[in-house]
């Protein structure tokens, strides 16, 4: 594991550098001031490693580049491609120099490693199409918060994003509603991302920001139609059934069940009738006469 340390300058001791008692004291203090100034900085690669593929610091996991192994059963961050993984070393390291906490970029890093996954999103299919119903049989849409929909834009329509090192692909479907409203990056985060790793002299400033990731906020809108829909046949809606009506409706009589006997008895009659065949009463009245 390579680590990159700022050497501390050693303190001057001996006869000829004596302190007078009450500097002597401040001493400790002075020591413990450069000790805590000491910055660590771990390679990226390194922390690429650890954190997304979970591998030891010097084991580089193999890249899978067949589409035949698309959606098998492999690690997903092992869809990284070896730029991506390269660009993302650089974003982790910049994100310790600026004191980013590194769960951005782990969120980053496994969102892009999904998108490879799914053959760059083409496996992934919008939400926004009129498929996708809640139990009652509304019909459910999805799309961006207004905060994250004015990011987006900004993202899409940003000078840097024309010579930033960022996938411009993945970009174009992570800010999409379409394929990302319920899963997609902090576009804050995403925005400072593509405006530094470009030739942009526009520099974005962090400014503190970023030094807390916060988990569990909901980032996008559930939309309901109206209309309720039968489930598996979304062809007419119907309407919601009015309960204050069906209480009061009053219970209809049930039929009376069928008598088959009957029922033949009356289709053998009109069938002699139609016919001109002799029934038996008629029959029986001729031979009185």
């Amino acid at each position: 594991m390579k680590i990159e340390q700022t050497p501390i300058r050693p303190l001057a001791i001996g006869r000829q550098s004596a302190k007078p008692f009450d500097e002597a004291v401040k001493a400790p203090t002075r020591i413990s001031t450069e000790l805590s100034s000491t910055a660590v900085l771990i390679n990226g690669q390194t922390l690429l490693r650890q954190r997304v593929f979970m591998s030891a610091p010097d084991v580089e996991p193999p890249v899978i580049t067949d589409k035949k192994l698309m959606h098998a059963i492999l690690p997903v961050p092992q869809y990284l491609t070896m730029a991506d993984r390269q660009l993302l070393a650089e974003i982790y390291e910049f994100a310790q120099s600026e004191s980013i906490d590194l769960k951005y970029v782990d969120l980053y890093a496994l969102t892009l490693a999904d998108y490879r996954y799914c053959d760059n999103g083409k496996l992934i299919n919008p939400h926004n199409q009129g498929r996708m119903y809640d139990l009652e049989g509304h019909r459910l849409s999805y799309s961006f918060t207004d905060a994250n929909e004015a990011r987006a834009q900004r993202i899409r329509n940003s000078p840097a994003l024309e010579t930033t090192r960022l996938d411009k692909g993945f970009i174009m479907f992570d800010t999409d509603k379409n394929y990302s409203a319920m899963r997609h990056d902090d576009f804050e985060f995403l925005e400072l991302l593509v405006n530094r790793f470009s030739s942009s002299k526009d520099t974005i400033p962090v400014n503190g920001r970023f030094s807390k990731h916060v988990f569990g906020k909901r980032e996008y809108i559930e939309h309901k139609s109206k209309e309720v829909y039968k489930l598996f046949d979304n062809t007419e809606p119907q309407a919601k059934p009015d309960k204050t009506k069906s209480a009061n409706k009053q219970p209809q009589p049930s039929a009376p069940p069928l008598d088959l006997r009957a029922t033949l008895r009356q289709i053998v009659h009109k069938y002699l009738q139609k016919s001109g065949l002799p029934t038996l009463f008629d029959t029986l009245m001729r031979l009185g006469k």
